[in-house]
């Protein structure tokens, strides 16, 4: 293959009229290949020029400097773009591989729409499939394991049934989503808010996690109600469940607990409600509350 450096009958003229030689339009075929293989994974081309250029324009600034290095002929040209093309795949496949895996560590980081993925759903089913087993075994009695049963169904349910999607809009907007049902995060809606965290085995300020958030008409939760959310969770009209285990954006980055505590704290006190933190009570580690106005806090 030719090198396209090499000075070529039509590298006298650049593509704006000034004078350019072979080197630089070497460099920009380069830059130009890059900005197609940065479209395609997602990215801003490094070459802030050709950013907001469609696939069809910058195919054609490419078969416009592929012409002005003089490389006409259909297999050179084919062979050129293609090595160009892997090189750019290689070097940068490992930047969007970490992007798609990376963390996000800030609240106004948190946008777009983002999905539930309920691990602790399927650990509750194999957890209930011991259980049942160790029964069995144990007592070598079927009528005995038949209530115990359920107990799969019921963890694979809990985490199918808390909010799904949560869409986060550059105005501040959250939507909760599960199936069909779509609910505003809306303090007035909800007057009662409530987030809750669960204790992650450490010690010391950071071993509580976000675990569940509540929004409720009916007001502040008694410890049965608490129970029924965390047992029996739900997106309706009166109540609205969301658990904060396992959440990722569009670009399958992890959204820890802490961090979209953080975007819904934040709603409260941009919708003028400050929560209120809670102290740790049993079965319940510490979190905050948003009250109805004319309640004690």
């Amino acid at each position: 293959m030719r090198d396209p450096s090499a000075k070529s009958p039509g590298a006298g003229t650049g593509w704006k009229g000034a004078r350019v030689d072979a080197r630089e339009l070497t460099e920009r075929l380069e830059s130009l290949v890059e900005a197609q293989v940065a479209r395609e994974q997602g990215r801003r081309p490094t070459n802030a020029e050709w950013d907001g250029l469609d696939d069809q324009q910058l195919a054609r600034l490419v078969d416009a400097t592929c012409a002005q290095l003089g490389i006409d002929d259909g297999d050179e040209k084919t062979s050129l773009l293609s090595a160009l093309r892997k090189e750019n795949l290689e070097a940068y496949a490992p930047a969007a591989k970490r992007k798609r895996k990376q963390t996000i560590t800030r609240a106004q980081d948190v946008a777009g729409v983002l999905n539930f993925g309920s691990m602790t759903s399927w650990f509750g089913v194999y957890l209930g499939v011991v259980v049942v087993v160790v029964v069995l075994l144990a007592t070598m009695k079927s009528l005995t394991v038949l209530p115990l049963l359920v107990l799969p169904g019921l963890a694979y349910l809990r985490g199918k049934l808390p909010a799904q999607r949560c869409n986060v809009d550059k105005n501040g907007t959250i939507t909760l989503i599960r199936g069909n049902s779509t609910r505003l995060f809306d303090v007035t809606h909800y007057p009662y808010l409530g987030m809750y965290t669960g204790w992650s085995g450490g010690a010391g300020p950071g071993s509580y996690l976000s675990s569940m958030l509540v929004l409720r008409r009916d007001g502040p939760l008694s410890f049965s109600s608490w129970l029924g959310c965390h047992l029996f969770p739900r997106v309706t009209d009166e109540c609205v469940v969301l658990f904060f285990n396992t959440w990722r954006d569009a670009d399958r980055s992890y959204i820890p607990g802490g961090v979209l505590g953080e975007v819904f704290y934040r709603a409260c006190v941009h919708a003028g409600r400050r929560p209120k933190t809670l102290d740790r009570k049993p079965f319940r580690g510490p979190g905050w509350e948003v009250r109805p106005k004319g309640t004690s806090q």
